[in-house]
């Protein structure tokens, strides 16, 4: 990491094309423009110019991609476009008609470099394009916010405009201009909508929405919300409804956005630190890390190389911040200033004040970016360039690999390490084990791992359930990495059974085979296919028929020990009747509804993707649900009435014969 101190503060800067020169705003209403930047040294950077149109401080800068021109605008309500004269040396502006009624607070270049927007606190936004009859740029309004607009971000067709506003929602807006724009290009969208209308509002932050951000490819949107959250859309084929996962933090919010590429992207903002977010291969977000670490050295950071002023500054911080952290040691925990560290609440961070603005420095060949800046001039450079981005997606790939072939495999090896033990100790400790036939053992000693598995499976689905939440077509907003796991904890046990049933010739052992393979089926295409999001909801409901399983096991244990006549056989009978009800007749009914209601209208089969993640579940989740059901009325409930109907001493009084056989349906 560099740092080019150039002003006490710099509220927001812009590079040129091939970073030679920069413009910054030193919290002023001037603008300052360098050149010669490519020189390591700072010394050597020659200040060229000092614009001083605006009146007030200057919130936005932009440097066009395409041409050698600068955007500026101010909280004066006004904008200028900087054209450099190279015969009189000098940065002259044209006239902007913004046409807004409060200050301008950001301003944003369209990719191709046609056309620019302008943010403001009028609610609404100018979009200006250039009229050469005139020489000016004039504008038009997009006026569907209630709130400020604190930040924006063009599409890479240029045709797009995505905005984060104070009013708790982020809006993509159509911004094609039949004056300066070629043929429409909806981008993911089915059709392009009229100039200034939305094309898609998003409202997931709950909060302030403080900044938005398109990915480079333009099927992803990212925007943060002032709760200290960062929400991902992913749009598929246009028209499709696109998918959105939040996630919540425990730093400061953030106030800027930048991808690096189409699987990271990094904000900063109150935290005065950089945060990195990551996308595994199937398509899940969470944070990674900070850029700026913790270290020994950091801890008790002074100034050196700054003024005198800059240090008293920076003193004041330190000192005010541990005041604050004591005063809340001892008002919310109860504990004296002396119990909390002289340098707790020193500051580390190489930041000293929010981060305002984030500007790409450098990109890899293939467009990601290595190298960014932030506030001050803090260039960051990840270590590598595009290796290290290389290195953050291996890194989630390690973590998807072991949550489903790693755990597959110890979960596997497991399931066979308690089987054989089961019945070794069985055979050694437990007479009545000793009468059975073998197959009888077997089916015990898989009554064994069926009751691990069945317990396992709910309490951890039920605890994803409770960290998981689900947008409207019931897809996944979290990441699902706990469900996976657990997905491959249950196709694990499946896999063993199926060769205990197998080997063992267990009762009905044709219909267990078959019940084992098409209960896999989905469960294989979401974890070892991938990017099966759809079926995410579906998939952890059918898991939590399993909840009978442990009841259903212990009766059926308790009358082979020849407690069929005790209170808490017959407790247990009936437990598992009513548990069965509910689990394989009550909650297969509802996944069916779900899954006609919520998932088949919007399954696109129009693709190999979608066909192969939706057409088997959707197969296989029918076939189970009435094989559930079927057995709930032609074996499950004959065997409660006929122990309603057969007197208790009767030797034709009914064992749990067929709860015994279905431990594993």
């Amino acid at each position: 990491m560099s740092v080019w101190h150039l002003a006490e503060g710099i509220t927001c800067h812009a590079w040129n094309h091939d970073r030679s020169k920069v413009a910054i705003c030193p919290n002023t209403n001037e603008i300052w423009i360098y050149s010669n930047c490519h020189a390591p040294d700072v010394a050597q950077w020659r200040k060229e110019a000092i614009l001083t149109e605006h009146d007030m401080l200057v919130s936005g800068l932009d440097w066009s991609p395409v041409h050698n021109m600068i955007v500026s605008c101010s909280h004066d309500r006004s904008a200028f476009v900087w054209n450099y004269e190279p015969a009189e040396r000098k940065w002259k502006p044209s006239l902007v008609v913004l046409r807004i009624t409060r200050a301008a607070i950001n301003v944003k270049w369209s990719p191709d470099g046609k056309k620019f927007a302008v943010g403001s606190s009028a609610k609404c936004v100018s979009v200006c394009y250039y009229q050469a009859l005139d020489n000016w740029w004039i504008s038009k309004m997009i006026k569907k916010h209630k709130s400020t607009v604190v930040d924006l971000d063009w599409h890479p067709n240029s045709q797009l405009l995505a905005t984060a506003s104070t009013d708790m929602k982020c809006r993509v807006f159509a911004a094609y201009i039949a004056e300066v724009d070629e043929a429409p290009n909806a981008g993911p969208f089915a059709d392009m909508a009229p100039f200034g209308e939305p094309m898609a509002e998003f409202d997931n932050a709950n909060a302030w929405v403080n900044a938005v951000a398109w990915s480079n490819a333009g099927n992803r949107l990212a925007f943060a919300g002032h709760g200290s959250s960062i929400h991902f859309v992913h749009f598929g084929h246009p028209g499709e409804v696109p998918t959105i996962q939040s996630i919540r933090f425990p730093q400061l919010p953030l106030t800027r956005l930048q991808f690096l590429s189409n699987e990271a992207i990094v904000g900063c903002g109150y935290d005065f630190n950089v945060l990195l977010f990551t996308m595994d291969p199937n398509g899940y977000w969470s944070f990674s890390e900070h850029f700026d670490k913790k270290t020994s050295s950091s801890t008790n950071k002074t100034t050196t190389g700054f003024n005198s002023s800059r240090a008293i500054t920076t003193q004041l911080y330190k000192t005010f911040s541990l005041v604050r952290e004591r005063w809340e040691s001892k008002v919310t925990r109860g504990q004296s200033a002396a119990a909390t560290s002289s340098d707790k609440g020193a500051l580390w961070t190489k930041h000293e004040a929010t981060i305002t603005c984030i500007q790409p420095y450098n990109r890899s060949s293939n467009g990601n970016i290595v190298e960014l800046t932030t506030s001050v001039l803090f260039v960051w450079l990840l270590e590598g360039g595009s290796s290290t981005l290389l290195y953050f997606s291996l890194r989630r790939l390690m973590s998807t690999a072991f949550a489903t072939y790693g755990v597959f495999s110890l979960c596997f090896l497991g399931f066979i390490i308690i089987f054989y033990a089961s019945y070794y100790l069985c055979q050694k400790y437990v007479p009545v084990f000793q009468l059975y036939h073998e197959v009888e053992r077997g089916e015990w000693c898989s009554r064994i791992n069926s009751t691990i598995h069945s317990t396992v499976i709910c309490t951890g689905l039920l605890y994803s359930f409770t960290q998981q939440e689900w947008n409207a077509n019931m897809f996944p907003i979290h990441s699902m990495e706990l469900a996976t796991s657990l997905f491959s904890f249950s196709i694990a046990y499946f896999a063993f059974d199926l060769y205990v049933v197998y080997a063992w010739k267990i009762e009905h052992w044709k219909v267990f085979v078959a019940h084992h393979i098409i209960a896999m089926i989905p469960y294989i295409i979401f974890n070892f296919y991938g990017g099966c999001v759809m079926n995410a909801y579906l998939l952890s409901m059918y898991l939590l028929v399993e909840i009978c399983i442990p009841p259903m096991n212990l009766a059926t244990i308790l009358d082979l020990l020849g407690y069929k006549d005790t209170l808490s056989y017959v407790v247990l009978f009936y437990v598992a009747y009513i548990a069965w009800f509910f689990s394989r007749v009550c909650l297969p009914m509802y996944t069916v509804y779900v899954m006609w209601v919520d998932f088949i209208p919007i399954a696109d089969l129009s693709s190999f993707h979608s066909f192969f993640c939706a057409v088997p579940a959707i197969v296989c989740g029918h076939i189970i649900s009435i094989f559930c059901i079927g057995c709930f009325i032609f074996m499950i409930t004959p065997d409660v009435l006929a122990r309603w109907q057969t007197p208790k001493n009767s030797i034709h009084y009914p064992h749990a014969t067929n709860y015994g056989t279905l431990e594993a349906v």
